[in-house]
Formats: C-alpha cells, sequence, structure tokens
C-alpha cells in the first residue's frame, strides 16, 4: 500500500520529535518506539475516483490516528 504514517514521539522531558514511515505492501507499518515515551501516530490516504458528474466527489479520503504510550 506504501502510505505514508507520521509518528510524533514525545520524551518525558516534552521534546518531541516527529519522523515519516510507510506501510508496506499489506498496509503495515513497524513503528520504533521507546520506554516511557507518549506517541500519536496519524496518516491520510487519498483515493482518486471516477466522478461520473462534475458534482460526484473526485477524491475517496481515509484518515487514521492512534495515541498511545510505552511503559
Amino acid at each position: 500500500m506504501n502510505a505514508q504514517v507520521e509518528l510524533f514521539d514525545r520524551a518525558p522531558d516534552g521534546a518531541v520529535e516527529i519522523t515519516l514511515h510507510h506501510t508496506d505492501e499489506a498496509g503495515i507499518a513497524v513503528l520504533p518506539v521507546t520506554a516511557g515515551h507518549e506517541y500519536l501516530a496519524d496518516a491520510v490516504v487519498l483515493e482518486p475516483l471516477d466522478a461520473p458528474t462534475p458534482s460526484d466527489p473526485v477524491w475517496l479520503s481515509r484518515w487514521a490516528s492512534l495515541t498511545f504510550s510505552v511503559p
């Protein structure tokens, strides 16, 4: 699928690092995490549509986000 996943990593001191990752052919992304940190992972995928009329949508958007912490 090769969707881009943006990972926000907040350290215990409040510093935030943002990294970009991509999913594999099965839509799976392996994200690096560190104990004691909090995370937000998000992804947006836009897919073109065949619009039969000018008033029909031309894009399908799929949005996902997940927040979690690592003990």
